[in-house]
């Protein structure tokens, strides 16, 4: 495997809403799913493939 340079790493920060929490103290399973496309989305912008550029 190879490294991938510093610059190239996408990095995200999520902030953990309270309804993100579910009954048990836990982040919620959606939330996690939510988190990934979010991720996954700002990922794509940043690196020119958003939704925007395929249109």
């Amino acid at each position: 495997m190879s490294v991938v340079p510093f610059s190239r790493v996408h990095t995200h920060t999520i902030t953990v809403q309270p309804e993100d929490i579910d009954e048990l103290e836990h982040v919620n399973n959606v939330a996690y799913v939510r988190y990934i496309e979010d991720i996954a989305r700002a990922h794509a912008e940043s690196a020119g493939m958003g939704i925007h550029a395929m249109t």
